[in-house]
């Protein structure tokens, strides 16, 4: 047993190692003498637990799609996924869209599979998914094996708050969807992990079996079309344009925030949202919405709503 703890934080302290050099050098510069050397572990150790460099990326890059997995989850408490509602969806029934906006069949290429698929974009399982009616406990309050809890700390999809992302009441989609935009921008903030990940998967120097904006494009479409079904988008919104901006604008924060980390930093995501919420939401729905996330709450004596600046 003592070997195997030894041998887990060993791999665990290259993984981090990697991540680091790669978000500081990029994956072509990056070399495994400065990994091994940043991890504390000898050249022969480094490649018993890796055979190359392109391992320990798939790695990190592992670990980066199994931490948005882990903010993503909630999606299968209020959109429409493969099997019977209400029940958790299996990884690999979520497919890349024939059509902008749509799920298609399993088995389309493309397609987000589970871990060790040949080929395909690896989306790690999670047990106990939030809001879930029958599954345990909400998402938030601890962070992803391996990688910094961020996520944890941010109260992932939605926080453990009534209505949201579980109870009876159901889940209020544009809420969850603000909260786990925040809950990404603490990883990319917090999580060198993370940032290294989705640096990887938009590296054009190698082939990525991981596509971590694909994987959240996918979910924002699902969240807005949720909202549009719930009533909760404007009159006039149509929920692909809606999609497409806070996709576009998001993923705009974290390539920006990759260099400049004010752009991930949670006043900035608070602004957009502040901008973004009035034009999107139902006026019935707006005056509940959090522009600066379920997990920060309402600003004390403050506006609900703050004036963007």
């Amino acid at each position: 047993m003592a070997k195997q703890e030894r041998a887990a934080r060993t791999r665990e302290s290259l993984v981090r190692a990697a991540a680091e050099v790669f978000a500081e050098q990029g994956f072509v510069t990056a070399s495994i003498a400065v990994i091994s050397r940043r991890a504390g572990v000898s050249a022969g150790g480094l490649h018993f637990h890796f055979e190359s460099k392109t391992a320990l990326a798939q790695a990190v890059e592992d670990r980066a799609a199994e931490a948005l997995w882990q903010i993503t989850a909630g999606r299968q408490a209020f959109t429409r996924m493969p099997g019977t509602p209400g029940t958790p969806v299996e990884p690999g029934e979520l497919s890349a869209p024939g059509t902008p906006g749509e799920l298609s069949a399993p088995g389309t290429p493309g397609e987000l599979s589970a871990p060790g698929t040949a080929g395909e974009p690896r989306v790690p399982g999670v047990a106990g998914v939030a809001g879930v009616p029958g599954s345990p406990g909400v998402m938030g309050g601890r962070g992803v094996e391996g990688v910094s809890g961020a996520a944890g700390a941010a109260g992932v999809a939605g926080g453990g708050g009534a209505g949201r992302c579980g109870g009876s009441a159901g889940p209020n989609s544009l809420q969850v969807l603000v909260d786990s935009t925040h809950a990404l921008m603490a990883l990319l903030a917090g999580d060198v992990v993370v940032r290294a990940g989705y640096g990887l998967c938009a590296d054009a120097s190698r082939r990525s079996g991981v596509d971590l904006r694909r994987q959240w494009t996918l979910w924002v479409q699902e969240a807005v079309g949720a909202a549009a079904r719930e009533g909760a988008l404007a009159e006039g919104v149509c929920a692909r344009d809606a999609a497409s901006a806070v996709v576009a604008s998001t993923v705009g924060l974290e390539v920006l925030g990759a260099g400049e980390r004010d752009w991930v930093a949670p006043h900035t995501l608070t602004r957009f949202w502040a901008l973004m919420l009035p034009r999107l939401a139902a006026a019935g729905t707006l005056d509940a919405l959090l522009p600066q996330g379920s997990a920060a709450g309402p600003a004390e004596g403050g506006p609900r709503h703050p004036e963007p600046v």
